[in-house]
Protein backbone atom coordinates (compact mmCIF):
# COMPACT_ATOMS: atom_id res chain seq x y z
CA UNK A 1 0.00 0.00 0.00
CA UNK A 2 2.65 2.37 0.64
CA UNK A 3 4.13 1.59 -2.89
CA UNK A 4 1.26 2.51 -4.27
CA UNK A 5 0.62 5.90 -2.47
CA UNK A 6 4.67 7.00 -3.21
CA UNK A 7 3.64 6.07 -6.78
CA UNK A 8 0.96 8.96 -7.11
CA UNK A 9 2.92 11.72 -5.98
CA UNK A 10 4.54 14.38 -8.68
CA UNK A 11 7.81 13.07 -9.29
CA UNK A 12 10.83 14.50 -11.21
CA UNK A 13 9.54 12.69 -14.70
CA UNK A 14 6.31 14.55 -14.34
CA UNK A 15 8.35 17.76 -13.31
CA UNK A 16 9.91 17.75 -16.71
CA UNK A 17 6.72 17.55 -18.65
CA UNK A 18 5.17 21.08 -17.74
CA UNK A 19 4.88 23.74 -20.19
CA UNK A 20 3.58 27.30 -20.06
CA UNK A 21 -0.04 27.28 -20.60
CA UNK A 22 -0.32 30.77 -20.24
CA UNK A 23 1.35 34.26 -19.67
CA UNK A 24 -0.40 36.42 -17.38
CA UNK A 25 0.46 40.29 -17.99
CA UNK A 26 -0.95 43.33 -16.03
CA UNK A 27 1.30 43.95 -13.20
CA UNK A 28 4.16 47.39 -13.33
CA UNK A 29 6.34 45.74 -10.93
CA UNK A 30 7.57 42.75 -9.75
CA UNK A 31 5.19 39.93 -8.68
CA UNK A 32 5.57 38.51 -4.93
CA UNK A 33 2.79 36.22 -3.98
CA UNK A 34 0.31 34.40 -5.69
CA UNK A 35 -2.64 32.49 -4.42
CA UNK A 36 -5.65 30.40 -5.95
CA UNK A 37 -9.29 30.85 -4.58
CA UNK A 38 -11.09 27.60 -3.09
CA UNK A 39 -12.08 25.67 -6.62
CA UNK A 40 -8.71 26.86 -8.60
CA UNK A 41 -10.76 29.60 -10.77
CA UNK A 42 -8.79 32.55 -9.87
CA UNK A 43 -5.56 33.34 -9.08
CA UNK A 44 -4.31 36.49 -7.20
CA UNK A 45 -1.05 38.05 -7.47
CA UNK A 46 0.25 40.52 -5.11
CA UNK A 47 3.26 42.94 -6.82
CA UNK A 48 5.54 46.26 -5.83
CA UNK A 49 3.08 48.30 -7.82
CA UNK A 50 0.98 47.47 -4.75
CA UNK A 51 -2.16 45.99 -6.25
CA UNK A 52 -3.89 43.10 -6.11
CA UNK A 53 -4.98 41.52 -9.75
CA UNK A 54 -7.12 38.63 -9.99
CA UNK A 55 -6.77 36.68 -12.91
CA UNK A 56 -9.40 34.13 -14.46
CA UNK A 57 -8.53 30.22 -15.06
CA UNK A 58 -9.29 28.51 -17.28
CA UNK A 59 -10.60 31.17 -19.13
CA UNK A 60 -7.44 32.83 -19.41
CA UNK A 61 -8.06 35.94 -21.89
CA UNK A 62 -10.66 37.59 -19.60
CA UNK A 63 -8.81 41.01 -18.49
CA UNK A 64 -7.93 40.78 -14.71
CA UNK A 65 -9.86 42.85 -11.87
CA UNK A 66 -7.82 45.17 -9.94
CA UNK A 67 -7.62 46.04 -6.48
CA UNK A 68 -5.79 49.35 -5.95
CA UNK A 69 -4.84 49.02 -2.91
CA UNK A 70 -4.06 51.95 0.01
CA UNK A 71 -0.81 49.72 0.88
CA UNK A 72 2.31 52.32 0.63
CA UNK A 73 4.84 49.70 -0.05
CA UNK A 74 5.42 46.54 -2.26
CA UNK A 75 2.48 43.89 -1.50
CA UNK A 76 4.27 40.21 -0.06
CA UNK A 77 1.17 38.73 0.81
CA UNK A 78 -1.91 38.07 -0.62
CA UNK A 79 -4.74 34.99 0.16
CA UNK A 80 -8.49 34.81 -0.72
CA UNK A 81 -10.53 34.31 2.23
CA UNK A 82 -12.46 31.05 2.08
CA UNK A 83 -16.14 30.67 1.72
CA UNK A 84 -16.85 34.88 0.85
CA UNK A 85 -17.27 34.04 -3.15
CA UNK A 86 -14.13 35.88 -3.58
CA UNK A 87 -15.35 38.86 -2.54
CA UNK A 88 -12.58 38.95 0.21
CA UNK A 89 -8.75 39.19 -0.02
CA UNK A 90 -6.53 39.41 2.39
CA UNK A 91 -2.65 41.45 1.79
CA UNK A 92 0.40 41.98 4.05
CA UNK A 93 2.76 44.35 2.79
CA UNK A 94 6.30 46.09 3.11
CA UNK A 95 4.54 49.22 4.96
CA UNK A 96 3.96 47.17 8.13
CA UNK A 97 0.17 46.81 7.11
CA UNK A 98 -2.20 44.35 6.60
CA UNK A 99 -5.35 45.26 4.97
CA UNK A 100 -8.88 42.73 4.47
CA UNK A 101 -10.45 43.98 1.02
CA UNK A 102 -13.98 43.39 0.58
CA UNK A 103 -14.96 43.77 -2.97
CA UNK A 104 -18.63 45.80 -2.80
CA UNK A 105 -19.55 45.21 -6.66
CA UNK A 106 -17.93 43.13 -10.07
CA UNK A 107 -18.37 44.56 -13.48
CA UNK A 108 -21.17 42.71 -15.23
CA UNK A 109 -18.99 41.69 -18.20
CA UNK A 110 -14.68 41.45 -18.75
CA UNK A 111 -13.31 42.38 -21.57
CA UNK A 112 -10.96 40.28 -23.01
CA UNK A 113 -7.14 40.31 -22.65
CA UNK A 114 -5.33 42.63 -25.40
CA UNK A 115 -8.58 44.96 -25.56
CA UNK A 116 -8.63 46.87 -22.54
CA UNK A 117 -6.18 47.28 -19.26
CA UNK A 118 -7.50 46.01 -15.99
CA UNK A 119 -10.42 46.11 -14.52
CA UNK A 120 -10.52 47.93 -11.43
CA UNK A 121 -13.29 46.63 -8.84
CA UNK A 122 -14.84 49.11 -5.76
CA UNK A 123 -14.13 47.89 -2.48
CA UNK A 124 -13.44 48.98 0.85
CA UNK A 125 -10.38 47.57 3.59
CA UNK A 126 -9.80 47.44 7.02
CA UNK A 127 -6.01 48.46 7.86
CA UNK A 128 -4.44 46.44 10.60
CA UNK A 129 -1.66 47.80 11.73
CA UNK A 130 -0.38 45.28 14.62
CA UNK A 131 2.92 44.97 13.10
CA UNK A 132 6.05 47.22 13.73
CA UNK A 133 8.07 45.84 10.58
CA UNK A 134 7.50 44.58 7.02
CA UNK A 135 4.68 42.06 6.62
CA UNK A 136 6.02 39.02 4.66
CA UNK A 137 3.89 36.31 4.66
CA UNK A 138 -0.31 36.05 5.60
CA UNK A 139 -2.10 33.03 5.47
CA UNK A 140 -5.90 31.48 5.87
CA UNK A 141 -7.87 27.90 6.73
CA UNK A 142 -9.51 25.89 4.55
CA UNK A 143 -13.24 26.36 5.10
CA UNK A 144 -12.93 29.46 7.57
CA UNK A 145 -14.59 32.83 7.11
CA UNK A 146 -13.13 34.04 10.20
CA UNK A 147 -9.61 33.78 11.14
CA UNK A 148 -6.52 34.60 9.04
CA UNK A 149 -2.45 35.58 10.02
CA UNK A 150 0.07 37.86 9.18
CA UNK A 151 4.09 37.00 9.68
CA UNK A 152 6.03 40.04 9.89
CA UNK A 153 10.09 40.90 10.30
CA UNK A 154 9.40 42.12 13.56
CA UNK A 155 9.21 38.68 14.73
CA UNK A 156 5.42 37.89 15.29
CA UNK A 157 2.68 36.46 13.72
CA UNK A 158 -0.82 37.80 14.48
CA UNK A 159 -4.18 36.18 14.68
CA UNK A 160 -7.08 38.13 12.83
CA UNK A 161 -10.90 37.44 13.64
CA UNK A 162 -13.29 39.25 11.62
CA UNK A 163 -16.06 38.65 14.25
CA UNK A 164 -14.09 40.69 16.99
CA UNK A 165 -14.51 44.41 16.37
CA UNK A 166 -11.01 45.94 14.07
CA UNK A 167 -10.03 48.10 16.61
CA UNK A 168 -9.16 45.66 19.49
CA UNK A 169 -6.89 43.97 16.35
CA UNK A 170 -4.49 47.10 15.55
CA UNK A 171 -2.08 47.94 17.70
CA UNK A 172 1.42 46.43 18.76
CA UNK A 173 0.26 45.91 21.94
CA UNK A 174 -3.21 44.30 21.00
CA UNK A 175 -3.89 40.67 22.35
CA UNK A 176 -4.16 38.93 18.97
CA UNK A 177 -0.53 37.95 18.74
CA UNK A 178 -0.07 34.20 18.64
CA UNK A 179 4.05 33.58 18.45
CA UNK A 180 6.57 35.94 18.89
CA UNK A 181 9.65 34.11 17.42
CA UNK A 182 12.94 34.05 19.03
CA UNK A 183 16.61 32.99 17.90
CA UNK A 184 17.71 29.53 19.06
CA UNK A 185 20.42 29.30 21.95
CA UNK A 186 20.56 31.39 25.59
CA UNK A 187 23.16 33.64 24.51
CA UNK A 188 20.19 35.32 21.84
CA UNK A 189 17.13 34.49 23.75
CA UNK A 190 15.96 37.95 23.39
CA UNK A 191 16.47 38.70 19.79
CA UNK A 192 13.38 38.48 17.97
CA UNK A 193 13.59 36.72 14.43
CA UNK A 194 12.70 38.37 11.08
CA UNK A 195 9.74 35.94 9.71
CA UNK A 196 9.72 35.40 5.75
CA UNK A 197 6.93 33.19 5.29
CA UNK A 198 4.17 31.41 7.05
CA UNK A 199 2.43 28.48 5.73
CA UNK A 200 -0.77 26.42 7.46
CA UNK A 201 -0.82 22.49 6.87
CA UNK A 202 -4.12 21.92 4.81
CA UNK A 203 -4.79 18.78 5.79
CA UNK A 204 -3.45 18.91 9.56
CA UNK A 205 -4.72 22.78 9.91
CA UNK A 206 -3.26 22.74 13.87
CA UNK A 207 -0.03 22.54 12.57
CA UNK A 208 1.58 25.94 11.72
CA UNK A 209 5.11 26.51 10.40
CA UNK A 210 6.90 29.94 9.76
CA UNK A 211 10.06 30.78 8.23
CA UNK A 212 13.11 32.73 10.08
CA UNK A 213 15.72 34.90 9.67
CA UNK A 214 17.58 31.87 10.52
CA UNK A 215 18.41 28.24 9.26
CA UNK A 216 15.70 26.90 10.58
CA UNK A 217 12.10 25.83 9.77
CA UNK A 218 9.46 26.17 12.73
CA UNK A 219 6.40 23.81 13.01
CA UNK A 220 4.10 24.94 15.66
CA UNK A 221 0.90 23.06 17.06
CA UNK A 222 -1.94 25.47 16.51
CA UNK A 223 -3.66 23.93 19.32
CA UNK A 224 -0.98 24.43 22.37
CA UNK A 225 -0.92 28.45 21.65
CA UNK A 226 -3.30 31.42 22.84
CA UNK A 227 -3.21 34.64 21.64
CA UNK A 228 -1.83 37.66 23.47
CA UNK A 229 0.19 40.58 23.86
CA UNK A 230 3.83 40.27 22.18
CA UNK A 231 5.24 41.50 25.56
CA UNK A 232 3.54 37.86 27.18
CA UNK A 233 5.93 35.04 28.03
CA UNK A 234 3.49 32.28 26.86
CA UNK A 235 3.58 33.38 23.13
CA UNK A 236 7.17 32.36 22.98
CA UNK A 237 6.13 29.07 22.68
CA UNK A 238 8.73 26.38 21.43
CA UNK A 239 8.25 24.40 18.10
CA UNK A 240 6.67 21.16 17.71
CA UNK A 241 9.59 20.61 15.34
CA UNK A 242 12.82 22.86 14.50
CA UNK A 243 14.41 21.72 11.06
CA UNK A 244 16.86 22.59 9.18
CA UNK A 245 19.50 20.68 6.36
CA UNK A 246 22.25 19.15 8.52
CA UNK A 247 25.13 20.98 6.98
CA UNK A 248 23.68 23.87 8.21
CA UNK A 249 23.20 22.63 11.55
CA UNK A 250 27.24 21.93 11.43
CA UNK A 251 29.90 24.45 12.26
CA UNK A 252 31.34 25.43 8.65
CA UNK A 253 33.74 28.37 7.52
CA UNK A 254 32.06 28.57 4.03
CA UNK A 255 30.49 31.80 4.24
CA UNK A 256 27.74 31.42 1.56
CA UNK A 257 26.28 28.26 4.33
CA UNK A 258 26.88 31.05 6.85
CA UNK A 259 24.58 33.92 4.97
CA UNK A 260 21.92 30.94 4.57
CA UNK A 261 18.33 31.86 6.08
CA UNK A 262 15.08 30.55 5.29
CA UNK A 263 13.13 32.64 2.37
CA UNK A 264 9.68 30.99 2.31
CA UNK A 265 8.10 27.50 3.55
CA UNK A 266 5.13 25.73 2.58
CA UNK A 267 3.29 22.57 3.26
CA UNK A 268 2.37 19.87 0.19
CA UNK A 269 -1.66 19.41 0.14
CA UNK A 270 -1.21 16.04 1.71
CA UNK A 271 0.36 17.60 4.26
CA UNK A 272 3.39 15.30 4.75
CA UNK A 273 5.70 17.53 3.14
CA UNK A 274 7.02 21.00 3.90
CA UNK A 275 9.73 22.65 1.57
CA UNK A 276 11.34 25.66 2.46
CA UNK A 277 13.45 28.21 -0.22
CA UNK A 278 16.95 29.25 1.44
CA UNK A 279 19.63 32.63 0.70
CA UNK A 280 22.57 32.11 -0.70
CA UNK A 281 21.03 27.83 -0.95
CA UNK A 282 18.86 25.71 -2.37
CA UNK A 283 15.14 24.78 -1.35
CA UNK A 284 14.70 21.63 0.82
CA UNK A 285 11.73 19.04 1.59
CA UNK A 286 12.06 17.82 4.58
CA UNK A 287 9.53 14.82 6.21
CA UNK A 288 7.20 16.89 8.69
CA UNK A 289 5.76 12.85 9.48
CA UNK A 290 9.57 11.65 10.00
CA UNK A 291 10.38 14.02 12.73
CA UNK A 292 11.65 16.93 9.93
CA UNK A 293 13.70 14.45 8.35
CA UNK A 294 15.47 16.40 5.19
CA UNK A 295 14.22 14.34 1.77
CA UNK A 296 15.29 16.19 -1.02
CA UNK A 297 17.33 19.33 -2.45
CA UNK A 298 15.79 21.47 -4.92
CA UNK A 299 17.84 23.83 -7.88
CA UNK A 300 16.93 27.21 -7.10
CA UNK A 301 17.93 30.42 -9.38
CA UNK A 302 19.35 31.44 -6.05
CA UNK A 303 21.72 28.41 -5.69
CA UNK A 304 25.02 28.40 -7.34
CA UNK A 305 25.72 24.30 -6.04
CA UNK A 306 25.57 21.59 -7.75
CA UNK A 307 21.80 20.16 -7.34
CA UNK A 308 21.15 17.05 -5.34
CA UNK A 309 18.07 15.31 -5.50
CA UNK A 310 16.47 12.38 -3.26
CA UNK A 311 16.12 9.26 -5.37
CA UNK A 312 13.14 8.72 -3.90
CA UNK A 313 11.60 11.59 -6.07
CA UNK A 314 9.08 13.17 -3.32
CA UNK A 315 8.46 16.91 -4.44
CA UNK A 316 5.15 17.88 -3.62
CA UNK A 317 4.98 21.18 -3.63
CA UNK A 318 3.67 23.62 -6.42
CA UNK A 319 6.05 25.88 -7.79
CA UNK A 320 9.49 24.01 -7.53
CA UNK A 321 10.70 21.28 -9.93
CA UNK A 322 12.96 19.00 -8.65
CA UNK A 323 16.53 18.50 -10.27
CA UNK A 324 16.82 17.20 -13.53
CA UNK A 325 18.12 14.06 -14.53
CA UNK A 326 21.66 13.29 -15.22
CA UNK A 327 22.73 15.50 -12.02
CA UNK A 328 24.28 13.64 -8.52
CA UNK A 329 21.52 12.77 -6.48
CA UNK A 330 21.92 11.37 -2.60
CA UNK A 331 18.89 11.51 -0.07
CA UNK A 332 20.18 13.90 2.95
CA UNK A 333 19.90 12.57 6.96
CA UNK A 334 18.11 14.96 8.81
CA UNK A 335 18.77 16.13 11.78
CA UNK A 336 15.83 17.79 13.78
CA UNK A 337 16.09 19.13 17.06
CA UNK A 338 12.75 18.35 19.26
CA UNK A 339 11.93 20.62 22.01
CA UNK A 340 9.58 20.28 24.44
Amino acid sequence: MAVQHRALRFTPVWAQKLVNSAKFTGHEGCVNRLAWNEDGSLLASGSDDRQVLIWSYPDVEKSPLALQTDHAANIFGVQFMPCTNNRQIITGAMDDTVMLHNIERLPAQLSRRGSGSPVPVAFHSTMYGCHRARVKGVEVEPNNPHLFWSAAEDGTVRQYDTRLPSGSQKAWDSPNCLLHVRAVGPASANHSLELKGISLNKAHVHQLAVAAGDVYVRVYDRRMLSPGSPKDEHVRANPLLQMAPPHMCLINSNKRVGRAHTTYVNFGNQGDKLVATYHCDQAYAFDVLAAGACTTAYNTAASSAACESSSSGDGVMEGLAPAGPGLPGRPAAGMPTRQA
